[in-house]
């Protein structure tokens, strides 16, 4: 492959002879050659000007944004919308803030519907692999696809996938509440007609007619600690540890749209359950929505999210913190250490509180 300098162009070189010096590099001779004599279709060069962000085009097919110049995606290869078909775009939801997201989410088919029909186009379009996609399909629940940067970004992919017989809908993180942390429920008192929790500071109460969605998951928390020695301007890794452990989690939603409830089983007093309580937290848990699934008999029920933890972090990709970084002595030495953390509890909030908006929208649509 022939080098190319920062504008695009091809550049040969020629150099003279087997053994060269200072002078002979001097003599160094560069030949730019146009890149249209060799067909070549490179990106809008620096020399043509910087476009402004509100001036790029976002492709339908894969939403990578493209200079205003191109007809063509520069990735993908599929024809740009023109400003005629921007217009036609509908304006279903209101202007966001630069930065808003919107979740793009299959909603579940019957089996009959899930051939393998344009699995691959699908595939490139949420940038997924075909296998991937099988996967979503054949679960048969709600699952975020991809996350688009503006509405008219995840309008255009939704008409996409619609032409793909794929039935998808948007949700926008801004109505997930993301910024609320669930009420942490460390006990609960149950009655014939109310369901009260107890958390740190204060005493909940629920009807157990309202309780309309509960959602049962589980969360991983890996710790990594690393030690570190400086040698020679350098850090070498000495040592690192690595500490998993989870736990099981549910969530209760109510119909007046109030701050969720949620309950982990590392830190909750099982005695409600009475004489069903045992020795161990997995068979309390199990014990404890099971009643909760008889005594709110009107609310749906969803443990989908354990089929969905690898597919979900595809779409929401879990990072890990840093919790400390400290200098500590190890065998006589002086050595850096730090621990991080990555956990999937915001993955599960986040698809927990999708969840209930979704069940918000299919309830205001049966009214």
């Amino acid at each position: 492959m022939q080098p190319r300098c920062a504008s695009g162009q091809v550049i040969l070189l020629r150099r003279p002879g087997p053994s060269y010096n200072s002078s002979a590099l001097k003599k160094l001779a560069v030949t730019k050659i146009d890149q249209s004599q060799f067909g070549l279709d490179l990106p809008a060069t620096a020399e043509q000007g910087a476009f402004a962000a509100d001036e790029m085009v976002n492709c339908i097919d894969c939403l990578r944004t493209n200079p205003p110049t191109r007809a063509n995606c520069l990735y993908c290869g599929s024809p740009l919308p023109t400003k005629e078909t921007k217009k036609q775009i509908p304006d279903r939801l209101p202007e966001e803030k630069t930065g808003a997201l919107f979740h793009v989410v299959w909603l579940p088919a019957s089996d009959s519907d899930v051939d393998n029909r344009n699995v691959e186009a699908v595939a490139r379009l949420v940038g997924l692999t075909p296998g991937e996609v099988v996967r979503i399909a054949r679960a048969g629940v709600c699952s975020p696809l991809k996350c688009a940067e503006s509405w008219e970004s995840a309008a255009s992919l939704m008409e996409s996938l619609r032409r793909l017989g794929i039935e998808t809908t948007a949700i926008a993180d801004h109505d997930l509440h993301l910024g609320e942390a669930p009420k942490q429920v460390q006990s609960l008192e149950v009655s014939q007609e109310f369901l009260h929790g107890i958390d740190r500071s204060q005493k909940l109460s629920l009807r157990w007619a309202d309780v309309t969605l509960i959602i049962i998951g589980r969360l991983y928390f890996t710790t990594f600690e690393v030690e570190q020695r400086s040698k020679t301007n350098r850090k070498k890794i000495i040592n690192e540890r690595e500490f998993s452990s989870d736990e099981a989690v549910v969530d209760i939603y109510a119909r007046t749209g109030e701050q969720n409830w949620r309950i982990r089983a590392a830190n909750f007093d099982f005695s409600c359950l009475g004489e069903e309580k045992a020795s161990t937290a997995f068979a309390n848990f199990i014990s404890l929505v099971k009643l909760l699934r008889e005594r709110a008999s009107h609310g749906e029920f969803d443990d989908s999210y354990g089929h969905l933890r690898t597919m979900l972090n595809l779409v929401w990709p879990t990072e890990a913190s840093t919790l400390k970084t400290e200098r500590r002595r190890s065998g006589g030495r002086q050595v850096h250490a730090s621990v991080h953390r990555c956990d999937n509890e915001a993955e599960f909030t986040r698809y927990s509180r999708l969840l209930y908006a979704l069940h918000l929208r299919q309830s205001e649509h049966s009214l």
